[in-house]
């Protein structure tokens, strides 16, 4: 959730000329974010805590970012595309959580290491600051394709293992969609059992209606109307077995 959260401020500098990968494989191991624009290249690590950044574990953690950032970075800049073209990578670490909401703007953005650290909410700060072009638009370009061609090459497993994250946009979508069909589905099981007043025509009608949602469940772009639906009419078919058995018993 955290990356999804990176990933989501990362897009917003997309209007000041930045571009951004999310999940780059190159190796074994894949970088959460990279990010090339006007201001330069940065391998970008992005890291989540509990409990506060200034304890001793958050900070032997932030330690653990920093060295991951710059390892990151040094891949990348060994990358034939990007050493070609004499393009400079810098490693920066992204944080969340761990109260950094309270922390004072000069605490926001700050250098730990070579490596730059800041909170998630900063980044447009740190972006309207970097006015100072690192690299021009031919190379912002040419690193970019490089960039593109190698998501292409991705092997598809590789996808599955390190999907791209989500937009908060798309997340909230999913959820208004799932939202809406349960409340369809329990609408549409409890107008069923007050017209007919048969609970077994209501119990067969809701669980044959399920069977569609099942099979839609294996379609990304469906699936959340599906759980959605599944869930508005199968909590209530399950409520009526259960009350119709006790009242057997009960009988």
């Amino acid at each position: 959730m955290a990356e999804q959260w990176t990933a989501g401020e990362l897009r917003k500098l997309r209007s000041r000329g930045w571009r951004i990968v999310n999940h780059f494989l190159l190796g074994r191991e894949d970088i959460d974010h990279v990010l090339v624009g006007p201001g330069g290249a940065y391998a970008i690590e992005t890291k989540w805590s509990a409990t506060s950044w200034r304890s001793d574990f958050g900070q032997a953690r932030l330690r653990e970012a920093v060295a991951q950032a710059k390892a990151n970075a040094r891949i990348l800049r060994l990358w034939h595309p990007v050493k070609s073209r004499h393009v400079h990578v810098e490693p920066m670490v992204v944080l969340w959580g761990g109260g950094v909401r309270d922390w004072s703007d000069g605490e926001r953005i700050s250098q730990l290491d070579g490596v730059t650290v800041l909170t998630g909410h900063a980044l447009p700060t740190w972006a309207a600051v970097r006015r100072v072009p690192a690299l021009n638009e031919e190379q912002i370009s040419e690193v970019w394709r490089a960039l593109d061609a190698q998501v292409a090459r991705r092997d598809p497993l590789d996808e599955l293992a390190h999907p791209v994250p989500a937009s908060l946009e798309l997340i909230a979508a999913r959820i208004g969609l799932a939202f809406l069909f349960g409340v369809i589905g329990l609408l549409f099981i409890g107008e069923l059992v007050r017209r007919t007043d048969l609970w077994w025509l209501a119990l067969s009608v809701g669980a044959a209606s399920a069977a569609p949602a099942v099979l839609l469940i294996r379609r990304s772009v469906a699936r959340p109307a599906a759980w959605g639906w599944l869930i508005g009419v199968g909590l209530p078919v399950v409520a009526l077995s259960v009350a119709e058995t006790i009242y057997r018993l009960a009988v």
